[in-house]
């Protein structure tokens, strides 16, 4: 305890010491000068001012994606901060970051903290897919895309969707009865991970149907919980000795870990010790999985092979459920604020009905104000703002700047979707910038809301999927307008995500539209 306490009070000293006395604008002004009279290549970008032993962690509050974004208006489209003594450089310019996402260089994850075994592994953090690295990568990836896509081509997938989200419309229904005001975003959340979980498992019986809630709210609560759990992994991974005190964040991530081990124990029925020998019927991704490890002769342990599938499995609920829900509710946000985009939606709603039938995916072609506007969504608000950061495998030179190798380079989406040099009032909610002078949707390739290169994400086609349908369902079936007694909350939660704070909405049912 002792030395906690010698660092803490080094660290407020300095601190003090850089609020009172660094005069900061001519520190800059003489390393702007520097710049000029050293080698281009041989600095990194300039960004705020390093001090010792905590380099410049002074600057990161309300989470990641908040500093980020507000260190690029003083700093510009590229600029360096240091953890503890490493750097991190991060980008903001959608130029730089389509050269870094395809370069081989710049594929690689850094490696997480041991803080549980969700997030580690004692063979070097390489399982899982949104970290993992090398042939492990290539395989669990594939595996997944190929089962996603191969139930979500055909009617199988499809009927799942509109059956959860038919389920979801029930719930926002009884929630809103005689007028209530309804706070949507656990129901999102749940009905995202419902979809994602009858594609993994197969099933969601109704006994399962509470554990996989209580697991969403574990979820909210550690993806959203500040950025105090952001920060606990930071300084873990510099300085492990700390996980010796009780750092804020640690009992939340645990109890993540709980309730993800009880919801897949309780959907796959799997006994640890016979995992490898598990064959039930179906088309289930745990199955797929287990089955390939035997196909491939892989010797691990059976403890092994559920250990690196509860990470897929974690991996595939994280950037699966939270990014869609992250989505969904910002629209649902500028939908409250917009009653002329529910009426353009709901007329493209009728004219699609005009045949008879029900709203099918593949509606989203024709419905081209409904796509610009969810486009425009996914370009103002990108769930994944600050993207997911990448190691420099080896030194690159890009634009005449130095990314020396072992640096940690974060990708500012959010940045880049406000580069006037794309994007027309780029500050400003158009959803009418994505159709062309015939009022048809086009594609924008500035637009990189799923990132680009092999680390695209590769569950872009399931999250527009459901987004659209969820959208689409909740304006046919309600009017949504601002909560009656109080402000729309439009302030932002900045952890892993930038998230919407909680906030209400009146939901109106709309009688008058056919249940299909």
């Amino acid at each position: 305890m002792l030395l906690f306490s010698v660092f803490v009070t080094i660290a407020c000293l300095l601190l003090s010491w850089l609020k009172m006395g660094l005069p900061r604008i001519k520190l800059r002004s003489k390393m702007l000068q520097s710049r000029k009279q050293t080698s281009y290549v041989e600095i990194l970008p300039i960004g705020p001012p390093k001090i010792p032993i905590i380099g410049s962690c002074y600057v990161f509050r309300n989470g990641l994606a908040n500093t980020i974004n507000r260190l690029s208006r003083i700093y510009g489209s590229i600029f360096t901060v240091y953890t503890l003594s490493s750097p991190t450089i991060c980008v903001n310019s959608t130029d730089l970051i389509k050269k870094i996402s395809l370069d081989p260089r710049f594929q690689s994850r850094p490696t997480m903290p041991k803080i549980s075994k969700h997030f580690d592994d004692a063979r070097g953090t390489n399982c899982g897919i949104i970290m993992c690295n090398g042939a492990t990568w290539n395989r669990n990836r594939s595996l997944a895309m190929r089962h996603l896509r191969s139930n979500l081509a055909g009617s199988f997938g499809e009927d799942i969707c509109q059956e959860e989200i038919s389920r979801f419309i029930e719930r926002i229904a009884d929630l809103s009865a005689n007028g209530k005001d309804v706070t949507p975003h656990l129901e999102v959340v749940v009905v995202t991970a419902s979809v994602l979980t009858r594609l993994l498992f197969g099933a969601l019986p109704p006994v399962n149907r509470p554990c996989l809630r209580d697991y969403c709210r574990e979820l909210m609560n550690m993806l959203h919980g500040g950025s105090s759990i952001a920060l606990t992994i930071t300084l873990l991974k510099y300085a492990p000795w700390l996980r010796l005190f009780s750092l804020p964040g640690l009992k939340v991530v645990e109890n993540y870990n709980q309730r993800l081990d009880e919801l897949y124990y309780s959907l796959s029925k799997m006994d640890s010790s016979k995992a490898t020998q598990h064959q039930p019927p179906g088309n289930a991704f745990t199955d797929v999985y287990l089955r390939c490890l035997q196909d491939q002769g892989d010797e691990a342990s059976d403890r092994r092979a559920i250990e690196d599938l509860l990470l897929i499995i974690n991996d595939l609920y994280v950037g699966g459920t939270d990014t869609t829900s992250c989505t969904v509710l910002h629209a649902l946000r500028e939908l409250a604020l917009h009653r002329d985009y529910q009426e353009r939606i709901l007329s493209e709603i009728r004219e699609t009905q005009a045949n008879g039938g029900g709203i099918e995916t593949t509606d989203r072609v024709n419905m081209h104000f409904t796509n610009a506007f969810l486009h425009e969504v996914l370009r103002v608000e990108p769930a994944a703002s600050a993207g997911i950061p990448r190691i420099v495998k080896e030194e690159a030179i890009i634009n005449g700047m130095r990314f020396p190798k072992g640096a940690t380079v974060l990708c500012n989406i959010y940045g880049a979707h406000r580069e006037e040099k794309y994007w027309q009032n780029p500050n400003v909610f158009y959803p009418e910038r994505f159709l062309d002078k015939e009022g048809k949707f086009c594609r924008k390739e500035h637009l990189l809301s799923f990132s680009c290169g092999r680390r695209r994400c590769p569950g872009e086609f399931l999250a527009m999927k459901e987004i659209f349908l969820i959208v689409v369902y909740l304006v046919k079936a309600f009017e949504i307008s601002p909560p009656k007694e109080e402000r729309l909350n439009m302030g932002m939660l900045y952890g892993f995500t930038s998230f919407p704070q909680r906030f209400k909405l009146c939901f109106h049912p709309r009688n008058y539209l056919s249940k299909s």
